[in-house]
């Protein structure tokens, strides 16, 4: 991708991947965030939604990483990027060692990259246009997804410091008012914060489905959440004591 990037003409570079599904005014829509003061611009990548499981369970936890991605973004300090739709700057990209920073990981490189960008004080765009979105297909099987979700998640150890604080704030208190549901025997006061967190998380998904190309029903919100967050766990655990290669 270096080489390509290289004898590139263009100052903007904006890349995707080769299986991905474009819209015809996907490139029209990031110009408009793509602006002079832009050195590295993040856009949706949403996956394409299918029958069974595993690719249901894949899109809601894309969607929940861009609602992640786009809250940290106004914070000032997104955490996260994909590397199916987004873009930086030619000049600035080879001038920072273009991937080298990320050697170090298997995966993650776009987060990484990220990284790299905010570490040196670059400005991030984020666009947010359904129309700036670009598609792509899920794993088929659980383990391609464990693996690939932890792959990804393995790159967390290389995160800066305010990327991870941001992360245990974010999701600490999700899986504390999850767990807490295990309280209602003895408890009953505090299994309470979970049913207020399914509230919020059915406001929260519902408001925003739409707008990130997805729709789930309530049922299906409170189902893949809880599921969410399990597999969260599931996947920092295997990420930390699998071996992964690079194919």
């Amino acid at each position: 991708m270096e080489a390509g990037i290289r004898i590139a003409r263009h100052d903007r570079i904006i890349i995707t991947d080769a299986d991905c599904v474009t819209q015809p005014d996907w490139l029209d829509q990031l110009d408009k965030c793509f602006t002079v003061d832009t050195q590295f611009l993040i856009a949706n990548a949403p996956l394409i939604k299918k029958s069974g499981f595993v690719n249901s369970i894949s899109c809601f936890e894309n969607m929940r990483s861009f609602i992640l991605i786009t809250s940290t973004f106004g914070w000032g300090h997104p955490v996260s990027a994909t590397a199916r739709n987004m873009g930086f700057r030619k000049e600035i990209f080879h001038a920072e060692g273009g991937y080298r920073p990320t050697a170090g990981s298997l995966g993650g490189d776009d987060d990484l990259l990220l990284k790299n960008f905010l570490d040196k004080g670059y400005t991030v765009n984020l666009s947010t246009d359904p129309q700036s979105a670009v598609f792509s297909h899920t794993s088929s099987s659980f383990r391609e997804y464990f693996r690939q979700k932890a792959r990804h998640t393995a790159a967390s150890k290389f995160y800066s410091k305010q990327s991870k604080w941001i992360l245990v704030f974010w999701h600490l208190p999700n899986l504390y008012a999850q767990s807490s549901i295990l309280l209602l025997p003895f408890f009953p006061e505090v299994s309470f914060t979970f049913f207020v967190k399914i509230l919020f998380d059915l406001i929260l998904v519902l408001s925003l489905q739409n707008k990130y190309n997805y729709h789930f029903n309530p049922f299906q919100i409170v189902f893949y959440q809880i599921f969410y967050e399990i597999f969260l766990i599931i996947n920092y655990f295997t990420s930390r004591f699998m071996k992964f290669n690079w194919k």
